[in-house]
């Protein structure tokens, strides 16, 4: 399994920012009256596309071939990022938040995500000097999610039964360059 010391930090572009704030208010205003796995703040939105644009990123810098299905409103229902290693949700938090509540999908999302998905891309994204940092940390299969016992993390005010992977349980980014690693 990986380990911290395998992060890769990108910076968005001013475009690739606002490109992902433009998403992000657009899913917002699709989603702000449903009840989601999460809160459902425009925050959140904005640091998940954040996330993705950075996955996409680290994807193409790879040269892994990849299509940004996050890009339209209309494939929410598809893989965040589709590569030739398999189907890629991303997610992302605060860093402020990543020791304790990072790395976690939801037992009620996980019917879902593991119809859409292969793999679970792992990210921060945070605000330095006006520029949006993107780090991608590792990943998980979506196999080593389910065989978690599922625990409450989040806040106290708003706890979330989640599939967590602690920090050394995730796999290195070095392994993500195989299309054999993502099973």
């Amino acid at each position: 399994m990986g380990h911290e010391a395998s992060v890769i930090s990108l910076y968005l572009s001013s475009d690739h920012r606002e490109y992902a704030e433009n998403l992000a208010q657009d899913t917002f205003e699709k989603y702000q009256n449903v009840q989601g796995h999460y809160r459902n703040l425009l925050s959140s939105h904005v640091i998940g596309r954040y996330g993705e644009m950075g996955a996409y990123l680290f994807f193409n810098h790879r040269q892994i071939e990849c299509y940004p299905y996050f890009s339209n409103i209309e494939y929410d229902s598809l893989c965040d990022i589709n590569t030739k290693l398999g189907r890629c949700e991303v997610k992302t938090w605060n860093p402020d938040f990543w020791q304790d509540w990072g790395r976690a999908v939801s037992v009620a999302q996980m019917p879902y995500l593991e119809k859409k998905a292969d793999f679970i891309l792992w990210c921060t994204a945070s605000e330095e000097n006006s520029l949006i940092n993107v780090r991608v940390h590792g990943w998980n299969t979506i196999e080593d999610m389910k065989v978690r016992p599922p625990l409450m993390t989040g806040p106290a005010d708003k706890q979330v039964n989640n599939y967590q992977v602690q920090i050394e349980e995730m796999r290195s980014l070095d392994y993500l360059r195989r299309p054999q690693e993502i099973q």
